[in-house]
């Protein structure tokens, strides 16, 4: 689905939303099967209570929604709406300049998807991965961990703000 056409105010808002409640990862599966190699995915998704703001983002952004049962007695269900590869970075070209907190991982996430090789052509694109874009596909995962787990130490009040963003 587009961002072209949406009013700046809606894009502003969602920026807000993934900065404070979304997760921008580029995931890592494991390599099964005939596959020699992992699997990496650009991810961008929100986490709510609330089904009605991922139901919007749905509508407005495309994606998919899933639920999760709570984990304890007494919690509320939870949904999660995700978009991944090139429509995830899409949206986040479109609302990066927008965003304050995840600017960097957004970033980064764009830089994957644009510039990732694609074996598309010859049957599953993970089966056929060279060794340096599986290696270049690994380093960008792990930057993208350590923008993430950077963040999650600042916000538990260590001061740490000398290390390099991408």
């Amino acid at each position: 689905m587009t961002t072209r056409c949406k009013p700046i105010e809606t894009l502003a808002y969602v920026a807000g939303v993934i900065d404070s409640e979304g997760s921008i990862s580029i995931s890592r599966t494991a390599a099964r099967g005939r596959a020699v190699t992992p699997k990496y995915v650009a991810r961008l998704g929100v986490g709510s209570c609330d089904h009605k703001l991922l139901a919007w983002l749905l509508a407005e952004f495309g994606g998919s929604i899933c639920s999760h049962k709570p984990s304890k007695e007494g919690y509320r269900p939870t949904w999660n709406w995700e978009l991944t590869t090139a429509p995830a970075a899409e949206v986040l070209r479109s609302l990066l300049p927008y965003m304050r907190t995840k600017r960097a991982q957004a970033e980064l996430l764009i830089y994957f998807q644009d510039t990732r090789g694609d074996n598309r052509g010859f049957g599953r694109w993970y089966l056929k991965v060279t060794p340096e874009e599986a290696a270049w596909r690994e380093g960008q995962h792990e930057k993208m961990q350590a923008l993430n787990g950077r963040q999650q130490r600042l916000s538990e009040g260590t001061s740490r703000t000398d290390e390099a963003i991408v």
